[in-house]
């Protein structure tokens, strides 16, 4: 494992898949290289494994995202909540939901 992924385990799974890494690691790499280079068709590399790999890499105590739900909430309901994301990002109907705090 490399210095700074993390180790968080959710919902009985705490092994980080080698080829996710290394696709988030190459996509992350040419975006910090190439500032202007458009990428094209992400939606196909986006599936609900790499979605949940890059959750875990998330910062627990971070600020919410622009949904403004917390980073606990979402990971209540992680399955689904990543199964919603993916079907609209490859849909092409990614945007954040009306979210409100309890």
């Amino acid at each position: 494992m490399q210095r700074g992924q993390s180790t968080h385990v959710t919902r009985g799974t705490n092994i980080l898949d080698p080829g996710v890494s290394h696709t988030l690691s190459a996509l992350g790499t040419k975006a910090e290289e190439s500032p202007k280079h458009r990428f094209r068709s992400l939606a196909r590399l986006l599936d609900r494994q790499m979605l949940g790999e890059a959750f875990r890499r998330l910062k627990r105590r971070a600020a919410p995202g622009i949904d403004g739900m917390p980073h606990g909430e979402y990971a209540e309901n992680l399955d689904e909540n990543l199964l919603e994301l993916e079907s609209r990002l490859k849909q092409g109907a990614y945007g954040f939901p009306n979210y409100s705090s309890p």
